[in-house]
């Protein structure tokens, strides 16, 4: 299974992102979440 990671600095965009995703279908297990590029590193 695949791994995804959203990073915005927008939380709600996040959320968006996070919530209309069909991360199942496509075998990726449900996103990890940074407000940034250090935090998501």
């Amino acid at each position: 299974m695949y791994k995804a990671l959203i990073i915005d600095d927008e939380k709600p965009v996040q959320i968006a992102i996070q919530k209309l995703g069909n991360w199942k279908y496509y075998g990726i297990e449900p996103p990890q979440l940074a407000q940034n590029g250090k935090d998501g590193l």
